[in-house]
């Protein structure tokens, strides 16, 4: 299975997270597509609620950046063990 393109997905999610395109929920939703995109192409984030939380409200101040953050989701994220959603 390829695996994701990391910085990629990250620059999509640091633009929903940094650039507050909604009044709120900005750092829910960018966790959000990120986890439905890696599930999609196979993939599950192994992370607790808490340490997804702290990554967020870092990614959100400016601590993590995102090449940092690419490198999270690299080391929280194994090949899924169910076919990605949508599939038969």
């Amino acid at each position: 299975m390829p695996e994701p393109e990391w910085l990629d997905l990250d620059v999509v999610l640091d633009g929903i997270v940094k650039n507050h395109p909604f009044v709120d929920g900005n750092k829910r939703l960018g966790f959000l597509a990120a986890y439905v995109f890696l599930r999609l192409n196979g993939w599950h984030l192994a992370a607790t609620q808490a340490d997804i939380v702290r990554v967020m409200v870092a990614l959100a101040n400016g601590k993590l950046d995102e090449a940092e953050f690419a490198g999270w989701l690299r080391q929280k994220c194994e090949a899924a063990a169910l076919p990605p959603a949508g599939s038969s």
